[in-house]
């Protein structure tokens, strides 16, 4: 069975210390943003960073509130790239072994309004 992708799919997410990542394969069309909706057992987190498959930040504007994170790219992502959003110090409520579950949408480069793109999901470890 073989695949063939036209449209920005997630590639992967997970954990790396405190941070969360999702990662996503730009596909089909360039993106011009993208939307990550925030789990609700986030307390919190440091920062967002926008980076490219190479580690690189990604020219963006970040605007966030408890339930959402929007990113506007300075210039769109073209096909063929990957985009990286990592949440640095990310502090849950609970004691872990749950599940988050991050909805992402984005807009892409001559298709007005969002489209959904996947749901990201990271389990976090108990802590026992």
């Amino acid at each position: 069975m073989s695949f063939n992708f036209t449209a920005p799919f997630i590639a992967s997410s997970g954990i790396l210390g405190s941070n969360h990542v999702i990662r996503l394969a730009v596909v089909g069309m360039s993106l011009e943003n993208l939307s990550v909706a925030i789990p609700s057992q986030m307390e919190r987190y440091d920062s967002i960073q926008v980076l490219n498959q190479a580690g690189q930040t990604i020219p963006a504007k970040i605007a966030a509130n408890k339930t959402q994170v929007n990113i506007t790219f300075d210039k769109p992502v073209t096909a063929g790239n990957y985009v990286q959003v990592l949440f640095t110090g990310v502090e849950m409520r609970g004691g872990g072994g749950d599940t988050l579950f991050y909805g992402v949408t984005a807009e892409r480069s001559g298709i007005k309004g969002q489209i959904p793109v996947g749901t990201a999901r990271i389990h976090i470890p108990s802590r026992s």
